[in-house]
């Protein structure tokens, strides 16, 4: 065979179809199976990518949701402590006045 006979693209062509029947007889991939098997493996890829974001979106929904309880719990906890406190300072102011009182009558006498 010649070099000119070598470039040829048919024999390239017929070199290329032995390459693929013997790489199938022998069990490895042919470039077909590769092709397929990677589209196969990216439709996977993007089907778990999907399944994660889907994921992380419902947790993301509901640590919002929880925040928003919190928050409420919080603001009403706040109230009742700022009423406790009041209450506590009004008793205080009246004990206080009541002791005074007590003091001028004792000391009066």
């Amino acid at each position: 065979m010649t070099v000119a006979a070598l470039k040829a693209p048919s024999y390239f062509l017929r070199l290329r179809a032995v390459e693929s029947t013997l790489f199938a007889e022998l069990g490895y991939f042919t470039d077909t199976d590769e092709v397929q098997f990677d589209a196969a493996n990216e439709t996977y890829s993007r089907k778990k990518k999907k399944e994660y974001m889907l994921g992380l979106e419902a947790r993301l929904k509901a640590a919002l949701s929880e925040n928003e309880q919190l928050k409420k719990e919080n603001g009403s906890l706040k109230r009742q402590l700022d009423e406790v406190v009041s209450e506590g300072a009004l008793e205080q102011g009246s004990n206080s006045q009541l002791m005074a009182v007590q003091y001028t009558e004792t000391t009066s006498i």
